[in-house]
């Protein structure tokens, strides 16, 4: 006695035509064409609030709402326009699995984007705090020095000798 017939009779597998192992993959699953009509309206009735909700200021709330009327128009593209509602559990996992992984993407960018204002320098050279705090004690301090006069290059007193590389250490060409 095969394994398979073995399962059959003791019932541990499933024979009747709406088990997953037992239906034909390739086999077409004739959706009505009013379930596509009806579809299709509920896009174009949410594109309509889409659109009329970029013009309703809605403050912090504007970009939640468009991303959820996006997801809604998503949800009904996957469902019904790539039969993802009539295939196998497996096709629904990777699926859903894959929405998972759109939402960490999401929840990661978004982070990013609503914490760029907490990070000091975040706003450039000419704003940042950092410089603005140390323009103000240089000013205080009175060491000569306006903010924003600042050089690149050390200012040398006439003092000072001026060595090249090829001059070496003693200042002689040469001695090297």
């Amino acid at each position: 006695m095969s394994e398979v017939t073995r399962a059959v009779q003791t019932g541990a597998h499933r024979v009747d035509d709406k088990a997953s192992s037992n239906m034909d993959p390739h086999a077409d699953f004739h959706v009505p064409m009013s379930t596509y009509y009806v579809v299709f309206a509920a896009l174009m009735v949410l594109l309509v609030v889409t659109v009329g909700a970029a013009f309703v200021r809605l403050g912090p709330l504007n970009m939640p709402v468009a991303m959820l009327i996006a997801t809604v128009k998503a949800a009904l593209v996957i469902l019904f326009f790539m039969h993802v509602k009539f295939a196998s559990r497996l096709t629904k996992v990777f699926v859903a699995g894959s929405f998972l992984w759109l939402a960490i993407l999401f929840v990661m960018t978004f982070g990013d984007y609503v914490s760029r204002d907490w990070l000091p320098n975040s706003r450039g050279w000419d704003e940042n705090p950092v410089k603005v705090q140390y323009d103000d004690g240089v000013a205080k301090a009175g060491h000569g020095h306006a903010p924003g006069e600042f050089k690149s290059e050390p200012e040398h007193t006439p003092a000072e000798s001026h060595t090249t590389p090829a001059e070496g250490a003693a200042g002689q060409r040469g001695s090297g």
